[in-house]
């Protein structure tokens, strides 16, 4: 994954983006497996709540809803997050929701779950070092030390406020179990976006983490 980017108009837009380097770290094994590359990995926030994430061009640029609908100031839960991530990412080799796409979506999150399973933070899974350089300017942004510096926000399980605690304790492997299969019974988890959700590159704060 080369780029993150996290949209300008948010509120808590430098979580957003500690947020979209933790997908982005713990996912890297299971990318660097099956020869998977993206290019950007983009928060975006379409109009039709039921849309969770987008794929263009095989991994050109993946988009994750990062927050429930009518809800800014609210994150996914990291589970549900890394469950989207990896379905767009069976999207690399599979454009339809047929059977070959589902076979590899249970095969991703199997070994995901083996990855969860050996314990520690999500978000040390990997090897990527953090190091964020702004694009268009100067500035350099430590993604991974910011984050790690939040330590009252974390991602057990259930809806998380920053600040504030989750009486939603879940096993992480067997919610990323869950997700897949409810949006394997979903015939709509993909469906087009609508005009404007798609943000443009100007509407994102990029930075370059690989």
């Amino acid at each position: 994954i080369s780029n993150i980017a996290a949209l300008k108009r948010k509120p808590n837009q430098q979580e957003a983006l500690n947020i979209l380097y933790d997908i982005a770290n713990t996912v890297t094994p299971i990318m660097k497996e099956y020869g998977f590359k993206v290019r950007n990995l983009c928060e975006f926030s379409p109009k039709a709540d039921n849309l969770l994430g987008m794929n263009m061009n095989s991994g050109f640029k993946i988009f994750i809803r990062l927050r429930p609908p009518h809800n800014d100031n609210v994150f996914y839960p990291m589970n549900e997050l890394i469950g989207t991530m990896l379905h767009e990412l069976t999207h690399n080799k599979h454009g339809p929701h047929d059977a070959k796409f589902y076979k590899l979506l249970d095969e991703l999150t199997t070994k995901q779950e083996m990855i969860l399973a050996k314990g520690g933070p999500v978000f040390e899974q990997a090897p990527f070092q953090g190091l964020g350089n702004k694009l268009g300017g100067k500035e350099l942004t430590n993604v991974r030390d910011s984050r790690l510096k939040r330590l009252d926000i974390k991602y057990e399980g259930g809806v998380k406020k920053l600040g504030g605690t989750s009486d939603k304790k879940a096993d992480l492997k067997d919610l990323v179990r869950e997700a897949a299969i409810k949006r394997y019974e979903d015939n709509k988890w993909c469906h087009g976006a609508g005009k404007g959700d798609i943000p443009d590159d100007d509407e994102l704060d990029i930075i370059e983490i690989d």
